[in-house]
Parts: C-alpha cells; structure tokens; sequence
C-alpha cells in the first residue's frame, strides 16, 4: 500500500486489501517518481458494490501506462487520443504527427502487458498506419518479442518500434521525429 496516505485511509486501503476487495499493481512509469501503486476494485468488490467490470481491454496496469504515455506526450506538444479508430482500427493510443516535409503521421501505440501483439501490429500496419510502437511490459509479453519481428516483412519491420515503458519516449521521440501536430 502507498506509504504516502494518512494513516486513517491507509489503514481501511490495507483493510480493503486483505478481505480482497482492491487489489493494487506497482507500475514502472515515465518522469517524476519513476514508479506509481495503484489500486482497483477486485471482481468481489465490484460484486460487493454492484458495480459492473469496466469496458474496455487491458486491466489497471494497462491503463495506467495508456494514460500517462498520453499525458507525457501532449506534454511534448503531440496530439494524442486515446483508443482512436483509424480507417477502422483502434489502437491503444494514436500520436497525429507531422514531419519536417510537412506529411501527417498516424502513428499507432500499442500496450502489451501479457499477450502476444503480432496481431495488433498487422492489423495497424493494414490500416495504414505510418509507425506502430509496440510497449512490451510483463515477461510473457518480452518473451515473445523474437516471434513477433521475425513474422514480419523487411519493409514492415520498418515501420514498427518495439520497446520497454522504461525507455518508450527516448526512443520514440528520437525515431520518429516528433514535432507538434
């Protein structure tokens, strides 16, 4: 549990904890702490509340990423969306960039925390998307990574950057020549 909290509302957090109705991930993020815990309500404590199970794919580790990806990059003067259909694919987030020669960019951001993410890339490389990044977080997800270029072609392992939340904006920022939209 967060350290941080007055005592008071650590106490009932660790409460919610042990009988099981919150759950919490510990999540490496970009910028100023360098790590964020979050909380989430467990299947027994949506029950409990009758509150139904959120929309959407991805559980809390997903959405956190998702999130502060999105927030860094409007930072950086990007336009940003957040589960964006482009010619009838969504992605996780969606960066509208222009280049220096003045083209627009669509540039496809793909979340990966436990699955194989060779379909996601295929399928925004067919929506024309100009880069796919691809964030690989959660063992299962790296494991795979050998799989997923080595079934693309040359000229779409072009157009895919694969790395880790650690060093997501460095390398995206420096192969994508991002400028503000």
């Amino acid at each position: 549990m967060p350290r941080c909290l007055p005592p008071r509302e650590k106490k009932l957090l660790d409460q919610f904890d042990e009988s099981g109705l919150i759950g919490t991930h510990t999540i490496i993020l970009l910028g100023r702490s360098g790590q964020r815990i979050t909380t989430f309500l467990t299947e027994t404590g949506r029950n409990l509340l009758e509150i139904p199970a959120p929309k959407g794919i991805g559980g809390p580790e997903h959405a956190a990423y998702q999130h502060e990806f999105a927030f860094t990059l409007k930072e950086l003067g990007c336009k940003v969306f957040i589960e964006r259909s482009v010619k009838g694919k969504s992605a996780d987030i969606v960066v509208v960039n222009r280049t220096s020669e003045g083209e627009v960019q669509y540039i496809a951001i793909e979340i990966e925390c436990t699955t194989d993410a060779i379909s996601n890339i295929k399928k925004d490389l067919a929506a024309g998307f100009s880069q796919v990044v691809l964030i690989l977080s959660g063992e299962s997800a790296i494991k795979g990574i050998d799989g997923i270029l080595g079934s693309l072609s040359k000229e779409d392992r072009a157009r895919v950057l694969v790395t880790t939340p650690e060093t997501f904006l460095r390398e995206f920022t420096k192969k994508m020549e991002v400028k503000q939209a």
